[in-house]
Parts: structure tokens; sequence; C-alpha cells
């Protein structure tokens, strides 16, 4: 394991633990910040990388691999993430954003306020379907960058008033994308 200023045990620990637990979405969500941080990590790398793959995140995990590991390392695991990556356009969910838009602004008037922060973040969110069926978003907006959280699976006794403060300022409301279903 790398050797740090920063106390990395406690985050290593809690990626192993996703692992364990086979947890790909906590997984993915601890491991941008991880590798941020200790970019001399190849093995956490390398599962990451795993993970994209069999998920079908190829670019994700090459956003993971830009890091610039050791040629030798960047040879054995970039063949990891070749293939078909799941990105779709936002442009597919239209006809669904609007129809739900619709109804939002019916019943709440804020319809308009809504559509303006889509518009203004669109270009920084990135659709991507995984092999499981389920559609993630990946951020690159600066106050909220990496997976949003709302949109991994939660077990169904999950404190909602937990996930909503998890949720605070970092989602847009998923019913607005795709409905009831994303």
């Amino acid at each position: 394991m790398p050797d740090t200023a920063i106390n990395v045990e406690p985050r290593r620990a809690q990626l192993i633990a996703a692992l364990q637990a086979n947890d790909a979405y906590a997984f993915l969500a601890l491991i941008g910040p991880y590798l941020s941080d200790v970019p001399d990590d190849h093995e956490a790398l390398e599962w990451a990388l795993k993970i994209c793959a069999a998920m079908r995140l190829m670019s994700h995990g090459q956003r993971l691999l830009a890091a610039e590991p050791p040629q030798e390392v960047r040879d054995r695991l970039e063949p990891l993430i070749k293939g078909r990556d799941s990105r779709i356009a936002w442009s597919q969910l239209r006809e669904s954003y609007e129809a739900n838009l619709a109804v939002f602004n019916t019943r709440t008037g804020l319809g308009e306020s809504v559509n303006e922060l889509w518009r203004a973040s669109v270009s920084k969110l990135q659709l991507l379907r995984t092999a499981d069926g389920c559609f993630q978003v990946y951020s690159r907006l600066a106050d909220a960058p990496g997976w949003l959280p709302a949109l991994a699976k939660h077990d169904g006794a999950a404190d909602v008033a937990a996930l909503r403060k998890d949720w605070d300022k970092r989602i847009i409301c998923p019913l607005a994308l795709h409905g009831i279903g994303l």
C-alpha cells in the first residue's frame, strides 16, 4: 500500500468493505476521491476498473485511469475498460422529462426554476446505464462531483430522512428526468 502523509487506512478499509459487501455503487462513490489522494494505489485502481468493466462504465474507468499510473500498470489495466460504453444521450429522455416537468410545474409552480437549473447543469452531467439496467449519473459539477448518491441502489428499509439529507443540493429529482421508474 502507498506511503502517504494522509491516513488512508480507514478509507481503504471502506473500499474493501464495499468490495466484500459486493456493493459496486458504494465502491464507485468512494474510489474517485480516494485515488485523487492516493494515486499510486494501483491495487485499488485495478479493483475500480474491474467494477467499471463489469458494470459497462468504460468512460468512468477511463477517467480513473487518467491519473497516469506507470506505463506497465497502464498497459496491464487499460484492456479492462475497452469495449462499449454505457453512456446515454440526455435527448433520449427529453419526452419523459418534458412530460414530468409539466406535471411538476402544475403541482408546484417551480417547473421553470428546475428547467433553468437543468439547462445550467446538463453539460456537466453524464447519463449512464449500468449492466444491471440502472440509470446512473456522473457529475462534474464543482459542488457535487462524482456519483450522485440518490441514484444508487438503496435498501427499501433505508432511513428516508437520512437519504434526503444525503441528497441535499446534490440531485435533480429523478422524477423530472425519467419518472418513478428511474
